[in-house]
């Protein structure tokens, strides 16, 4: 026992000098840490060359928040969207939209699409799906001059009406410009298989 509180005694003893050593000979020679605020920095535009004219940068891409709530087990809303009827004059640009949606993990996912008559398509910057109601909103492009918004029902189950000729989802059809409302009508949509 006695060697015991012996050792004991020489450990704490070699503790406590090697720590006071490190406190007086070590400590004192470290710089202190050095502590750098992050400030964002916003970069200017420097030309290349005086004389150069100056080139757009192609627009980025907007995000996109895509919400899904339903079962789609019990619910698919794929496909594609036509109009039932012709659109007036002030939609004459508007073809179709998309939802390519998939299920993944018994939850829902995917994309879609605003489809205008040039063949250019906008993505939906913004999505909304449940069983009982669609809203999207697909911004103005570059190559596109408005935007549009669309707040609807789903009538029944999208994949019950495919290729039916009957009306799947009916709702406010919004054509925008700059955020202004430029056009505002009630339409109905047929839904139309989307391969894959």
């Amino acid at each position: 026992m006695k060697r015991l509180v012996l050792r004991f005694t020489v450990a704490l003893l070699a503790f406590g000098f090697g720590l006071a050593i490190d406190h007086i000979v070590v400590a004192p020679v470290q710089k202190p840490r050095t502590v750098w605020k992050l400030e964002p920095v916003l970069a200017q535009p420097v030309a290349a060359c005086p004389a150069a004219t100056p080139v757009p940068l192609p627009a980025a891409t907007p995000a996109q928040y895509l919400l899904f709530d339903y079962n789609p087990v019990k619910f698919n809303p794929r496909g594609t969207y036509y109009p039932l009827t012709p659109l007036p004059d002030e939609f004459a640009e508007f073809e179709l939209f998309e939802i390519a949606s998939d299920a993944y993990a018994g939850k829902g996912t995917g994309s879609a699409i605003v489809q205008i008559r040039t063949n250019h398509f906008q993505n939906a910057t913004f999505m909304l799906i449940t069983e009982k109601r669609v809203f999207f909103f697909a911004a103005q492009r570059s190559d596109a001059q408005f935007e549009y918004r669309f707040e609807g029902e789903f009538l029944s189950n999208p994949a019950r009406l495919t290729d039916t000729r009957k009306p799947a989802v009916r709702g406010i059809l919004t054509k925008m410009r700059d955020g202004q409302t430029v056009a505002e009508r009630v339409v109905s949509f047929e839904v139309q298989y989307l391969g894959c």
